[in-house]
């Protein structure tokens, strides 16, 4: 049985299947964009000259082209509380395009040092802290 791409209900880039929830921001500013991306890490191997392969961990999003076009270096997708910031594009064929990125914690989910539970109190008046 042939699988028909063009009628099956089943789009890849569907968040009830395969990708995530996302909003894509421009480096250039305007108006953010909700996506649908897929979210990777792969292991890339880094040639040294010594006859032996260095692995990396690489994070990746594939998102549709029709909705982000080619994004450039600075550019963001946010997912949850995780802002993946776009290296730079690693592959594109007009209908989806695969981008190189750093994930960072949205400023709302850090949890101060202060929140976890540790009693510091005890080193503030401590014959450690005197004069040397």
């Amino acid at each position: 049985m042939a699988y028909d791409f063009a009628n099956d209900d089943i789009t890849f880039y569907d968040a009830d299947f395969f990708g995530d929830d996302a909003v894509f921001q421009a480096l250039t500013g305007g108006t953010p964009v909700d996506v649908v991306v897929i979210v990777d890490k792969i292991q890339d191997s880094v040639p040294d000259g010594y006859g032996m392969q260095v692995f990396e961990v690489v994070t990746t999003i594939n998102a549709p082209y029709s909705v982000v076009g080619l994004p450039v270096r600075g550019d963001t997708f946010t997912v949850g509380a995780v802002i993946y910031t776009v290296e730079g594009v690693l592959s594109s064929n007009r209908l989806d395009v695969k981008c190189s990125v750093v994930a960072s914690v949205a400023p709302a989910a850090y949890v101060p040092p202060a929140a976890t539970g540790y009693d510091f109190s005890q080193f503030q008046n401590s014959q450690y802290l005197g004069t040397f």
